[in-house]
């Protein structure tokens, strides 16, 4: 990737308080010429961090700030949110996505004071928007670098640079083992992501990436962890429902968060998936369908609708997400699987099963899984239930998870060896994770315990 390296450079700092973002962080003030740090979110408004607008926790952001400041001798200003009301010109998907990443459930983002506080948030974006533009004005930068686009406060900054055709870089951690950098594009692109992958492993043996993507199966299959949180610590490997019948095709659904959070983000065509999956279903009245819900999805409304849909259709078996059915058992099992976009469709083809993606991938540049729209199209096409797994499928899947897992790329990238960790007020930080925490409604915590 050619980032220019340019003195007028700025770090737009609007998640100062974790240290795995600040590591982030002093990576990219490693990597380029940064000249000087933006922070904002300080001033007692409901933002990412501050759902409550605390002014304690105002203060453990600014401190957070100032502190990663000084130690990379950058220049530091805070930005003043500016009072005057404003049209909300961000829309408001982009703040109900975040909170539907945070507590993983449509159903939640009902709750009295979840929906207060998406109310809030929006305008402090919308604010955060306003006051980006007044304080910019007049001035410019080669580069702004902003982590993780599709958090709200950072989409302003990035709304703010296209407006102003002004180049940006975005950054945010991949599968909590590396850093991913795309330039004038969302994080997590799949184009940025294909780059950098043929970039890392462009000189690595064919050998060496499939001993090691071996190795990544056979610690998913057994529950380690691997550059990904594990959601099948409580499935028992090798038990299968009894319904089960000798031939049948595997549906996994991808977590709902997940799934409107890149949609949103990288311009993915929305998909139903439970319209999707009754569209499969009635166009094979023949053949069994198995929905296995992601574990996120438990109790879920997706949950219940497919649960409800199954007590009328015969030929679908739905595995609820707290199921302690093994999902690789299913993947090994099925004569098809079907993804929605999980990391199961990358799986299953390790497995050296046929797989077919409905919808769209942040892997689709790297992984060339046979894809499809919907299930309409998935449908009418006559190749998708007949044919041979494509071999060259396999190895470009065994290049993706080398690549997710880190292990060919540079320290600078790699974010499971900390090169920062800030050092901010441990009482003041107790005091913003016990209002975090009482600011999660009961349901969550319930929800959170079922899927671990």
């Amino acid at each position: 990737m050619n980032i220019s390296s340019n003195s007028n450079q700025i770090l737009f700092l609007n998640l100062p308080l974790f240290d795995e973002v600040l590591d982030c962080h002093a990576r990219i003030v490693n990597l380029y010429e940064i000249s000087s740090v933006v922070a904002c979110g300080l001033s007692g408004y409901s933002c990412e961090y501050n759902p409550s607008g605390s002014k304690l926790i105002c203060r453990l952001c600014q401190s957070s700030a100032k502190k990663f400041a000084e130690d990379f001798d950058l220049h530091i200003e805070l930005l003043d949110q500016v009072k005057d009301s404003c049209d909300d010109d961000i829309d408001k998907i982009v703040t109900s996505n975040f909170a539907l990443g945070l507590y993983r459930n449509k159903n939640l983002l009902k709750n009295k004071r979840i929906s207060k506080y998406i109310v809030r948030l929006n305008k402090y974006v919308n604010t955060l928007k306003h006051s980006i533009e007044v304080y910019f004005e007049d001035k410019y930068h080669e580069t702004y670098y902003v982590f993780n686009s599709r958090l709200p406060g950072a989409k302003a900054l990035v709304e703010y640079c296209k407006q102003s055709n002004q180049n940006y870089i975005t950054y945010d951690q991949l599968a909590k083992k590396r850093l991913s950098v795309a330039k004038n594009l969302p994080v997590l692109h799949p184009k940025a992501l294909d780059d950098m992958l043929n970039s890392e492993l462009k000189n690595i043996p064919a050998s060496k990436i499939h001993e090691l993507a071996t190795e990544f199966m056979r610690k998913k299959i057994n529950n380690d962890f691997v550059a990904y949180e594990v959601f099948t610590k409580r499935q028992k490997l090798g038990t299968l429902p009894k319904e089960i019948k000798s031939d049948f095709y595997a549906i996994y659904t991808s977590s709902e968060d997940e799934k409107q959070l890149f949609g949103d983000e990288l311009g993915f065509p929305k998909l139903d998936q439970c319209n999707e999956i009754i569209n499969l279903c009635d166009f094979n009245n023949e053949k069994q369908f198995l929905v296995r819900v992601h574990p996120n999805q438990t109790g879920s409304a997706l949950e219940k609708k497919l649960l409800k849909m199954s007590e009328s259709r015969s030929n679908l078996l739905i595995i609820p997400g707290a199921s302690t059915y093994s999902t690789y058992s299913l993947l090994e099992s099925s004569s098809l699987n079907i993804s929605f976009g999980s990391s199961t469709s990358v799986e299953s083809i390790l497995l050296g099963k046929r797989t077919v993606l409905i919808g769209r991938s942040v892997y689709e540049e790297a992984v060339k899984i046979e894809s499809y729209r919907d299930a309409f199209e998935f449908n009418h096409a006559s190749s998708a239930f007949k044919g041979c797994l494509d071999q060259n499928q396999i190895k470009q899947a065994e290049r993706w998870v080398n690549f997710i897992s880190g292990n060919f790329c540079s320290d600078v990238f790699r974010t499971d060896k900390k090169i920062y960790v800030g050092k901010t007020s441990r009482l003041l930080f107790l005091i913003w994770r016990l209002r975090r925490i009482l600011f999660h409604p009961l349901d969550y915590f319930i929800l959170k315990f079922k899927t671990r």
